[in-house]
């Protein structure tokens, strides 16, 4: 039998990322928020790394009846929490030469370990009861399955139609219009969860926005919806190690996971003011900003009025005076948008 699911007791702390210093003022005191992973990280404060993780999906039964392991390469997205994942496709019954190839069905199979897994919050997730159309673009969680033996959980995607922003920005930026149409669309989704105890808790990257042939948005990877409080300060200190300050991250989401405020999962009031911060960022980046350093000269870039008004007011380090979800749709730059 395969060997079950093992991970690293703490994060990498290599001597580059110990002394990483976050450019994010500190909502508090508005002195700049240092995360030293040297003090942060470890098994005595209780931070466990779950990347490096290989699991056999095979040898757990985890591949349905009927579907076979694919050569796709797994999209980022599903990566970035670390784990393990693979990519099944549908077998396709033999056909004779006059028949088309049908597009084969395909999905997402991964794996964490259950710590870093909200399993009450990933199965809500499946069954999306009251989603509305603005949250149509969620990538669909087919099933989540605990596996006792292994002390993990297998979460089970439909495989996300488009291309993942990340790719697109490494040849080129996006278009005013598009980017305001893709802002447009983003608040529209993180709005519509405020009734639902689903909170992406900020984490919007890049790879986890698919796009159309139009630069619209397709589809979304809801990451943070899975996450425990575990896993998402796991996940926080492994993408500040990888990318410096360059994290997409609200300044507050920083803090909590710091001083270890486990109220940033319950928070409903606060959720959509932590997702507008992240979709700023995105906004940012898809106008052609590569790096995005925290701190109050945080655009870089020249930018149309309305468009630099209006991501100053929702990248303020300051969540109380952030301007999010229903107020920032009805700012001008975005108020005429038409959906695509």
């Amino acid at each position: 039998m395969a060997a079950p699911l093992e991970w690293s007791p703490q994060l990498d702390c290599s001597a580059s990322s110990k002394q990483l210093a976050c450019g994010a003022n500190h909502p508090d005191n508005g002195s700049y928020l240092q995360l030293s992973l040297e003090k942060s990280v470890g098994p005595d404060n209780g931070i466990v790394s779950f990347f490096g993780i290989k699991y056999d999906f095979e040898a757990f039964g985890m591949v349905p009846q009927g579907w076979v392991r694919s050569t796709t390469r797994v999209p980022d997205a599903f990566l970035y929490a670390g784990g393990d994942a693979c990519v099944i496709e549908k077998e396709v019954q033999e056909q004779s030469a006059e028949d088309t190839l049908p597009r084969r069905e395909r999905r997402v199979v991964m794996a964490l370990p259950e710590l870093a897994v909200d399993l009450k919050r990933a199965k809500w997730l499946s069954r999306r009861p009251g989603f509305t159309a603005d949250a149509a673009s969620l990538c669909h969680l087919k099933r989540v399955k605990e596996c006792k033996a292994t002390g993990s959980v297998v979460i089970e995607f439909d495989y996300p139609h488009g291309v993942p922003l990340s790719e697109i920005l490494e040849s080129r930026k996006l278009d005013e219009g598009s980017v305001q149409s893709l802002v447009r669309s983003l608040l529209k989704l993180v709005t519509s969860l405020g009734p639902a105890p689903l909170r992406l808790l900020g984490f919007i990257d890049s790879s986890m926005i698919f796009l159309n042939l139009q630069d619209a948005l397709e589809a979304m990877v809801p990451l943070g919806c899975l996450l425990s409080f575990e896993g998402a300060m796991s996940t926080m200190f492994q993408a500040i190690q990888q990318h410096g300050c360059d994290v997409a991250l609200a300044p507050e989401l920083k803090t909590a996971m710091i001083k270890k405020d486990a109220s940033v999962m319950t928070a409903l009031d606060r959720a959509c003011i932590t997702d507008t911060y992240a979709i700023g960022i995105i906004a940012l980046r898809a106008l052609g900003q590569q790096r995005v350093d925290g701190g109050k000269n945080i655009i870089q870039i020249e930018l149309p009025p309305l468009a630099r008004d209006l991501l100053q007011k929702v990248l303020h380090n300051e969540p109380d005076w952030r301007l999010a979800g229903e107020a920032a749709l009805d700012h001008p730059w975005l108020r005429d948008v038409r959906a695509v």
